[in-house]
């Protein structure tokens, strides 16, 4: 494997300078997300939820270099 191109591991795309997420990660969030906006206006699920959810996943991306990505999903999911 040629070291600009990083190694898959557990999520994310090591590089030699950094840490990023892999490319479907944000797409598959998304996608998830939008059903748990849904559900919570059907009242299916609860605020609580829906926090809970988006905190596992922001864990999940603080762990790379991502700060403007979840700027971005929040701006999303917030407007």
């Amino acid at each position: 494997m040629r070291p600009h191109r990083g190694c898959a591991w557990v999520g994310y795309r090591v590089l030699p300078t950094h840490v990023r997420l892999r490319n479907e990660n944000p797409i598959r969030f998304r996608r998830r997300f939008r059903g748990v906006v849904r559900g919570c206006r059907a009242g299916l699920v609860t605020r609580e939820e829906a926090k809970a959810r988006w905190a596992a996943w922001e864990g999940h991306a603080r762990q790379a270099d991502t700060e403007v990505l979840r700027e971005r999903v929040w701006n999303w999911a917030v407007g």
